[in-house]
């Protein structure tokens, strides 16, 4: 209605809007062909409805066994970053004990050679002595050939040596 309306007296024309006649706004058509395509289609979306939770669920499946192989796979790198600390303390003890070993074996080498070399001294005496006594020449000979033992039996330490400090180096190399 009219807002004067509540301002005088009540009349029909000044509280009132006349409304023009107006047609009924048309039925709906009860088509069995529209209904039946509407039943059609409600169906079609019923399966990608159902199509697209399968895949949900898939999804979300997948997603849990992701994280269970994240976490296993953590848990592993944490265990090799572990073992490598380990290896690496390993290594460093055993290039200490190599170095060490080295250092203990060139001093070895170091006083057989200084042996070997008052051998030799030694043995010139006894050769030089010997060519002046006959008699004692003989024992000037064995002692000739005991300082050869020695000298063998010197370049067998070396021998042995030398393979201990490889036998050493591949250790090394293989807790690299």
């Amino acid at each position: 209605g009219d807002p004067n309306c509540w301002v005088g007296d009540y009349t029909f024309d000044r509280c009132c809007h006349k409304v023009p006649a107006r047609r009924p706004p048309p039925k709906p058509a009860a088509d069995s062909q529209q209904c039946a395509s509407q039943g059609e289609m409600n169906r079609q979306l019923a399966v990608k409805l159902k199509e697209e939770e399968k895949k949900a669920y898939a999804n979300w499946r997948l997603a849990d066994e992701h994280k269970k192989s994240l976490e296993t796979s953590e848990k592993a790198l944490e265990e090799s970053r572990k073992a490598l600390a380990v290896a690496k303390q390993a290594l460093e003890v055993e290039t200490k004990n190599s170095a060490e070993a080295q250092a203990a074996a060139a001093e070895a080498l170091r006083a057989e050679q200084a042996a070997a070399e008052a051998l030799r001294a030694e043995l010139q005496t006894v050769r030089a002595s010997s060519e002046m006594h006959g008699a004692e020449g003989r024992t000037a000979v064995a002692a000739v050939q005991a300082a050869e033992e020695l000298e063998r039996g010197k370049k067998k330490l070396e021998a042995h040596q030398e393979e201990e400090i490889r036998a050493l180096t591949v250790k090394l190399r293989q807790a690299e």
